[in-house]
């Protein structure tokens, strides 16, 4: 179920893990301060994390998932996580320890009165690294589980169609339902948007992670998207294609979302004809439309971004309204080129951990988060409705949602 980039990156959280528990049992084997058990487990536990999420939980979650099975997911990635960030310190100290071992004067003993202050002060230094980096990754964990923020947008647009005045669209992005999202929280999520009063729902791709769940997936869809009375529609992520687009693709079909691939359709063909309760008497239309992922590289990357927004405008009527779903944000350029009103995108999680932001935004991406315009078109990343991963730090999820307003932007 996981794909090959997930399975490396436990991999490599587990191979620090253990690095940090070898140094520790060396410095407590020396120090005779720490219990081989605990070391041995600590080690087990380690190396065998990884195939609790690549092979064991596609089968628990296809038979019972709960908030107990998210929350030992949380706590056994608390643990590993903690012990890798402790390897690079632990590292360090336990150079410390061991040189000032090797420079003791002859004939003193580990545990002589003389210099033992510095060696007590380095081996207690050691211990207390992986307990300060486990507790603060299972803070970081429960608050990026639990936290769902709501952000709410006034957009002004000088040519916004009179029916439009007032309408409100959510964006859910990214649930990535899985280990660390489950079906409930989708439903909550869809009312959170409901709450909100949008009247329909965009959901930009990464939806779900787990083929075990597209049953409760489907449930959740066909009940809470009856919220919406202008219904959903959705695009395709980067993650549909590594878990099975066929069999996701299959399963939205029988939700009544609109599935939306390098095309757009007419949402209204003018005056609020088509859309709830909404009557107006500008003629022009409404069309939402949505690119494909792209995962061509380099200078196909560009290539292949221009082919899709020509390919999903061939049929939107020029003097239309139009909004544009993408879920990578390196469409935004292109769409500001078109003077596209709105875009929405997902597939940065905001970068998941602010500090980071500066140098995410200058080497990957450069539109990581949050509202962008230029002129007058608009341009939202969302932080993400969930992620594969729940390490956040001052980067919260979100569902977002959007009114669009007649008239000039307030300075």
């Amino acid at each position: 179920m996981k794909g090959s980039f997930f399975v490396v990156f436990m991999i490599s959280l587990s191979i620090g893990a253990v690095l940090t528990a070898f140094i520790l049992e060396k410095i407590g084997h020396v120090r005779k301060l720490y219990s081989g058990k605990a070391i041995v487990f600590l080690w087990a536990f380690a190396t065998s994390v990884f195939l609790w999420y690549a092979v064991a939980f596609p089968y628990i979650a296809l038979h019972s998932f709960t908030g107990d099975t998210q929350l030992v997911g949380i706590v056994s990635l608390s643990v590993v996580l903690g012990l890798f960030l402790a390897a690079p310190p632990v590292g360090v100290l336990g150079m410390v320890f061991f040189f000032r071992a090797w420079r003791k004067p002859k004939g003193e003993k580990i545990g002589d009165v003389a210099g033992v202050s510095r060696r007590e002060f380095v081996t207690r230094a050691a211990f207390a690294v992986p307990i300060v980096t486990m507790g603060a990754a299972a803070f970081c964990n429960v608050q990026g589980s639990r936290h769902l923020a709501l952000t709410r947008h006034t957009l002004y647009f000088p040519d916004l169609p009179d029916y439009l005045n007032g309408y409100r669209i959510a964006q859910i992005s990214d649930p990535h339902m899985g280990l660390f999202f489950r079906p409930q929280q989708l439903g909550e999520a869809m009312e959170l948007a409901a709450y909100a009063g949008a009247d329909r729902l965009e959901i930009t791709g990464d939806l779900i992670d787990e083929l075990s769940l597209l049953r409760p997936c489907r449930d959740i869809l066909q009940e809470k998207g009856k919220l919406f009375r202008d219904g959903m529609d959705f695009c395709y992520g980067n993650h549909e294609y590594y878990r099975n687009v066929e069999k996701i693709t299959a399963m939205l079909r029988t939700t009544g979302i609109r599935i939306l691939k390098n095309t757009s359709y007419c949402v209204s063909a003018g005056g609020g004809v088509g859309l709830h309760d909404r009557g107006g008497n500008d003629p022009r239309s409404f069309y939402i439309g949505a690119v494909d992922f792209s995962f061509a590289k380099g200078k196909r990357f560009a290539a292949e971004r221009r082919q899709f927004m020509e390919r999903t405008l061939q049929s939107v009527r020029q003097e239309a309204f139009f909004i544009l779903l993408a879920h990578h944000p390196a469409f935004i350029r292109e769409a500001f080129a078109a003077q596209i009103p709105l875009t929405l995108c997902g597939h940065t999680h905001g970068g998941q951990i602010a500090p980071l932001a500066p140098m995410i935004r200058a080497g990957i991406f450069p539109y990581l988060r949050g509202l962008y315009s230029n002129h007058t078109s608009y341009a939202y990343v969302n932080r993400g409705t969930g992620d594969w991963l729940p390490v956040r730090i001052l980067c919260s999820r979100e569902v977002s949602v959007f009114e669009l307003r007649k008239g000039k932007r307030p300075s």
